[in-house]
């Protein structure tokens, strides 16, 4: 009874964004799972609603999807040395519900515009769960994953490995040690060129080179699973290092992608924002299929594929702009010379000199004098603003007593 009894309390919450209480539980489960998710949305009345939910649950991070955020994330922070892993994992989580809320304001404000059903729940008694109904839940969703997911799941691997294994003439490439350090002659590998140019506006595109097919290749291997896409990293970084990686936390190879192709911080967000974002894995396509009402599917890939794509775009533009003015201004104070007024000695260099450069001037003793006038000024002009309005105050207490005063002696 107390999930129940959240989702009656959220219920006034959710009718702002267009939806009722009952959406809470598939929403909350969307970060274990998409697929038990999915299913969960068959006790939402509403085909709109239940439309709607079935879309932004990908958005909501599962735990297939935390690999790829603490192997970037950590990457990020080893090989450019700011922020932190666990910071950007957070938000990157906190991403995710904002874009949920703001595509499902969307939706019910356009296309899937209609009344919010009214909530009717039962709230049943606390009390702790039986065995047996359980054990019949469990098999019950069991049962649907291995039937519809399942199958797809074991398809689509298979369909990926024979593309990473063999070329247009059909050669195999994995050698004896079971590595295969050839990928990029891969038909996968040619596919990921030919796409390549379609991620330059998200930051892991063209402006990469010659090795930034890599992450439009782990990109789709994630469409199969999420888990694949650092898997990926590892056998794609043979294409550039000449050796498969494999660590447990997944951190040394996007390192070594890092290295390799040269993408920058903002484009490495971006990709883990696409990644979160987009087409989920095939199971959670078949699910959604399945749950979704006839005709609805494709506009629901549509509508993943644009909402990644946008978001992304938008991360890499503002973020490449901010770390480009951070870095520019990192790069002038290192150049900035500040003198050392007991000792006359320079101090980023150590150089002895007895003169004040241009920059010195500005950051140092007649800097500080410089800074103090200003704000004296500064000071002045507000306190002679503050007198100004005083004194405009006083006038206008001194016109509105006249004018009481000729309106009551006049006759």
């Amino acid at each position: 009874g107390y999930m129940a009894r959240i989702a009656f309390i959220l219920d006034r919450i959710f009718r702002r964004f267009g939806l009722s209480g009952r959406a809470f539980m598939p929403m909350v489960m969307g970060f274990g799972c998409s697929l038990p998710a999915m299913i969960n949305t068959r006790t939402l009345a509403d085909e709109k609603e239940r439309t709607s939910t079935v879309r932004v649950i990908p958005f909501f991070s599962c735990g297939a999807k935390l690999p790829i955020l603490t192997a970037v994330a950590g990457a990020i922070v080893a090989s450019a040395g700011v922020g932190n892993a666990d910071v950007i994992t957070m938000c990157m989580y906190l991403l995710g519900i904002c874009t949920a809320i703001v595509t499902v304001i969307l939706m019910r404000s356009t296309t899937m515009r209609g009344e919010v059903p009214p909530f009717i729940m039962e709230l049943p008694a606390y009390h702790a769960p039986r065995f047996s109904s359980l054990m019949i839940h469990l098999w019950d969703k069991t049962k649907h994953y291995v039937k519809k997911a399942f199958t797809i799941i074991l398809a689509s691997t298979i369909v990926i490995w024979f593309f990473s294994s063999f070329n247009w003439s059909w050669e195999f490439l994995i050698n004896e040690d079971g590595d295969n350090l050839r990928m990029s002659e891969s038909i996968l590998g040619s596919l990921g060129m030919l796409i390549q140019p379609l991620f330059t506006p998200l930051g892991f595109g063209s402006q990469l080179g010659e090795f930034g097919w890599v992450f439009a290749v782990a990109a789709i291997t994630g469409l199969v699973a999420k888990e694949n896409v650092i898997a990926t990293f590892g056998t794609l970084a043979a294409a550039i290092v000449g050796s498969v990686i494999s660590t447990e936390d997944g951190v040394e190879e996007v390192v070594a992608m890092i290295e390799g192709t040269g993408i920058g911080v903002p484009a490495l967000i971006a990709f883990i924002a696409f990644n979160m974002l987009t087409i989920p894995c095939f199971a959670a396509c078949a699910t959604a299929k399945a749950e979704l009402p006839k005709g609805k599917f494709k506009w629901t890939l549509l509508f993943w594929l644009c909402t990644s794509y946008a978001v992304s775009m938008m991360i890499y533009l503002i973020g490449e702009w901010w770390w480009t003015s951070f870095r520019r201004a990192q790069r002038r104070n290192s150049r900035a010379v500040v003198r050392d007024p007991h000792h006359h000695r320079c101090l980023p260099c150590g150089a002895r000199c007895h003169h004040f450069c241009d920059r010195s001037q500005k950051t140092g003793q007649n800097g500080v004098r410089l800074r103090l006038r200003e704000l004296l000024r500064v000071r002045g002009l507000f306190r002679l603003l503050h007198q100004k309005g005083r004194s405009v105050r006083a006038a206008r207490a001194h016109a509105q007593g006249a004018i009481t005063m000729l309106t009551r002696q006049s006759p």
